[in-house]
């Protein structure tokens, strides 16, 4: 009797673990509504998830809404994310004729615009920053080569002046852009450009305030407030596509030897002291020079094998093409052949009129 009272009460705690889980799996699976979009309004249909609160009215709400996905009739998509802090986050995939791929916006939690970078068919970028949304704070921020950048802010609703300044060190990685075509509604913009060096750069605003709230009714003097914002600008070098044209561990070539090649002529002496060494010469690789040019990269005669090069990436940080490179040893104590190697590599690129700088990776 008494194993028998056992096993039953073991059955029910068993029975009540089971079903605890079974409610909180319940409590934490979200909650998914679809609607279609009215006629006329373009919109095809939007799907509304919902988390719950865990609490009841009307204490607050029990369910709050953590995403929206909208699909329009002609194909685009808008993808928002509500965060507790009261930022939303809007991602959109464009499938119309207005030139643009995707966009990604971010508002604060009084719906005032922070951040808009647009992405355009033809690769260019369009990237707004509001610095009235970072008062007295510090915003990092990562840009690719060529971005438009506009730096800009709200313009305020009541009357009143505003005097705004912008200062930039490292001014050398910015140029000149044109005007910005268009702006986010209701912003005005302090300072515009087009970044062009893979340099960390780093903008300084001072914006003045000016409201004439008491004045007209009291006769008091216009109210001024002034805040100071700091963007450091990370502009990142772009990727140049590369292809592996030849590659080895042996050749005639037994010195290091880093160079850029551009004609045909260049390639068949390289090739010619390459291939010095083999009873019958390597075939010699076809590149279009009205295209493409190579870059030619030897690390010079080794004692063993187990040694190779490898071009880990090429890249354009606006004033050069970056090669970077690295030598691949044999492991410690591991097996290798007592003989002499010269490894190499041999990559095409497109061609460039910029200067080529190697960087040794360790």
């Amino acid at each position: 009797m008494k194993a028998r009272t056992t096993l039953l009460g073991a059955a029910l705690i068993v029975a009540l673990i089971t079903s605890l889980s079974a409610g909180i799996a319940r409590a934490d699976r979200p909650k998914v509504e679809e609607e279609k979009g009215a006629p006329g309004s373009g919109i095809k249909k939007i799907v509304h998830v919902y988390r719950e609160t865990g609490v009841l009215p009307p204490n607050g709400p029990a369910w709050l809404e953590t995403n929206r996905e909208i699909v329009f009739d002609n194909g685009t998509t808008e993808s928002q994310a509500f965060h507790d802090d009261g930022r939303t986050i809007c991602y959109s995939r464009l499938a119309d004729a207005t030139g643009l791929t995707t966009r990604y916006t971010e508002y604060d939690k009084s719906g005032v615009l922070m951040e808009d970078i647009v992405h355009e068919k033809n690769g260019s970028r369009s990237v707004y920053i509001n610095v009235d949304t970072i008062r007295g704070a510090s915003k990092d921020v990562e840009l690719q080569l060529g971005d438009r950048v506009s730096v800009v802010y709200t313009v305020e609703p009541w009357p009143g002046g505003r005097r705004d300044e912008a200062s930039v060190k490292n001014a050398t990685a910015l140029r000149a852009a044109p005007a910005a075509s268009s702006l986010p509604k209701g912003a005005r913009e302090i300072a515009g450009f087009t970044t062009c060096g893979a340099v960390k750069t780093r903008i300084l605003v001072k914006s003045t305030l000016i409201t004439a709230g008491g004045a007209s009714r009291h006769g008091y003097p216009p109210r001024s407030s002034t805040y100071t914002a700091t963007l450091n600008l990370n502009i990142k070098p772009t990727p140049v596509s590369s292809t592996v044209v030849a590659e080895g561990v042996h050749s005639a070539i037994r010195t290091h030897l880093r160079q850029v090649i551009k004609s045909d002529a260049d390639l068949k002496t390289l090739w010619g002291n390459h291939a010095a060494r083999f009873s019958a010469a390597p075939p010699l690789p076809k590149v279009d020079f009205s295209k493409e040019m190579l870059i030619v990269l030897f690390l010079g005669e080794r004692g063993t094998s187990g040694y190779t090069v490898k071009i880990d990436k090429v890249e354009d940080d606006g004033q050069n093409l970056v090669v970077s490179y690295r030598e691949v040893k044999p492991p410690p104590n591991g097996p290798v052949l007592n003989m002499t190697t010269q490894p190499f590599v041999i990559v095409s690129v497109p061609l460039s009129a910029k200067p080529v700088r190697f960087e040794r990776l360790p």
